[in-house]
């Protein structure tokens, strides 16, 4: 199947979103994740499974400045 991962087209043989998690090697626990226009937090992110033709935006916080 085909996703989109943050304007990224990509074949994907994974079946959650945790397992997508795992491959990116995303293990920070503030994240931010839209997929199709929905925000999903971390956990149901994890849980879902993800479909042909998904657009996701995984978002990272960083922390910084003054």
């Amino acid at each position: 199947m085909k996703i989109t991962v943050n304007g990224h087209v990509r074949e994907c043989v994974l079946e959650t979103g945790g397992q997508l998690l795992d491959e990116l090697k995303i293990d920070e626990p503030f994240i931010a994740i839209e997929r199709n226009g929905d925000v999903l937090t971390r956990q149901a992110f994890s849980a879902c499974t993800l479909e042909d033709g998904d657009v996701l935006e995984i978002i990272r916080f960083v922390g910084g400045g003054c």
